[in-house]
């Protein structure tokens, strides 16, 4: 038996350095914080001795040097002030499995993961490329985003296929030798149960499946549909950052849930409750799943407890335009505004 084990593994090392690589096929990770760098501390070196200077540099990592190009659109830099999602694991495999279809000249590369690269505006570089290297890409939504709190077009459930928040899609982008971008972008979605999903994820395939043409097309290159019939006259109108040249991203709490109240009365009712009862059922009831680095329940109950005057503290907030609401804020002691939730 260990002959045989080492045969095949013999024979594997031998595909991998003299055959080329057809399909790359998986389901990687999807992690923001992501394990695999993109950039790396080296010595800093001086020019005139060629010897370290005590200090370190930043370099960019094989991945990261790749991924720069999902960093520009149109030829020009994405310009997005906070582009962290495109360091996500998965776009970083997706990016691999490109090189290595490219360098093969030919092949397919199938991969289910996030579907938030479908239609995110950061991700517009990425499918620019991604279009520009395959001939024909397949995309098949399977939603299921807890997140998003989808629903099925009949309003009933949309449920995940696995046991995550995050809603993911298969992608299959095949490249023919000898053939350029840009690709053919096909899309078809699948919505319901979690059974329903497996039942006709079995019963089909490429050639079975119902799908959209689509025609992505500049500024963002959406690989979801489009009513296009008003572009011409939609894109006749200022853009909100042509005319208000400064401009951020604004008040993010990311518990809207808890943080966020339309009166006055209700944000006193929940501050009040929130901070009365014990940690974990806080986190229960107000499903604020798992602590950040710079955010803890307990910590947050503990501030809600130093600064028990809630009318002090409650402010209106301008939550959407039109749409005045209120949340809960203390001040540390440098005078800076810190939301306390």
């Amino acid at each position: 038996m260990a002959r045989y084990i080492s045969d095949e593994a013999n024979a594997a090392a031998n595909v991998k350095r003299d055959l080329p690589i057809m399909v790359v096929l998986g389901n990687p990770p999807y992690a923001a914080q992501s394990a695999n760098a993109s950039w790396r501390d080296v010595d800093a070196i001086d020019p005139r001795t060629n010897r370290p200077t005590g200090r370190k540099r930043r370099v960019r990592t094989w991945i990261g040097d790749r991924l720069q190009t999902y960093y520009e659109v149109d030829g020009l830099p994405l310009g997005e002030k906070n582009p962290k999602w495109l360091q996500d694991d998965y776009v970083k495999f997706i990016r691999f499995g490109q090189w290595r279809i490219q360098k093969t000249g030919a092949g397919v590369l199938a991969f289910i993961t996030n579907h938030g690269y479908l239609d995110n505006p950061t991700f517009r570089g990425m499918r620019q490329q991604l279009m520009q290297t395959f001939t024909d890409i397949y995309v098949l939504d399977l939603h299921g985003n807890a997140r998003k709190r989808e629903q099925a077009p009949d309003g009933g459930p949309d449920e995940n296929v696995f046991d995550i928040q995050q809603g993911v899609a298969i992608s299959l982008f095949v490249k023919d030798r000898g053939k350029n971008g840009p690709a053919h972008v096909h899309h078809a979605e699948l919505w319901g149960e979690r059974k329903d999903k497996y039942g006709w994820l079995a019963a089909h395939h490429i050639d079975k499946t119902d799908w959209t043409k689509l025609a992505p097309a500049t500024p963002l290159y959406l690989f979801t549909p489009q009513n296009t019939d008003l572009r011409t006259e939609y894109e006749e109108g200022w853009k909100i950052t042509d005319a208000m040249h400064v401009n951020s991203v604004g008040m993010v709490t990311a518990r809207d849930r808890l943080m966020i109240q339309w009166t006055h009365e209700d944000l006193k009712k929940t501050m009040e409750e929130f901070a009365a009862i014990p940690p974990e059922e806080a986190r229960a009831k107000f499903s604020l799943g798992r602590d950040a680095q710079d955010w803890k329940v307990a910590l947050a109950q503990a501030d809600l407890r130093d600064n028990p005057d809630i009318d002090k503290h409650a402010s209106q907030v301008l939550y959407r335009p039109f749409d005045i609401r209120f949340t809960y804020y203390t001040f540390v002691d440098q005078g800076q505004m810190s939301c306390a939730i």
